[in-house]
């Protein structure tokens, strides 16, 4: 029998819910104003040593060339049979990518802003 793992997260001034391949984030800060939904062709998964990274484009370009991109951590889990849901801890990270700005990119050529947080993984046994 196969499962579905979903999560449902939240931090600083954001919230992630991440479910059959889809991200959907909602905050009050500047790209993340009203709730966004990005399907599972607008993301990419990376499986790591440390859980699956999922990132998806906030912006592909500002009026000088600033890609924004966010990625979120979610940490593998391992379910009892009796058990459906964990807490978790994870993490979302805000990336500004330079290598595009217009005229000439700066020494650096990303800026992060690194958001903890918290919920819950959620599995649904599937037939």
């Amino acid at each position: 029998m196969s499962e579905i793992v979903s999560y449902l997260l939240s931090g600083n001034n954001i919230e992630v819910e991440y479910q059959d391949g889809e991200l959907r984030l909602d905050g009050d800060d500047h790209f993340l104003k009203s709730s966004r939904q990005l399907s599972e062709i607008d993301l990419t998964r990376t499986e790591t040593e440390i859980g699956t990274l999922i990132t998806g484009v906030l912006l592909d370009s500002s009026r000088n060339g600033t890609k924004v991109t966010i990625s979120v951590l979610l940490p593998d889990t391992q379910f009892p049979a009796e058990v459906n849901t964990a807490e978790i801890k994870s993490v979302a990270i805000i990336t500004d990518d330079y290598h595009h700005v217009l005229g000439s990119p700066p020494p650096v050529l990303y800026d992060y802003e690194i958001r903890p947080l918290t919920g819950t993984a959620f599995r649904t046994p599937q037939g």
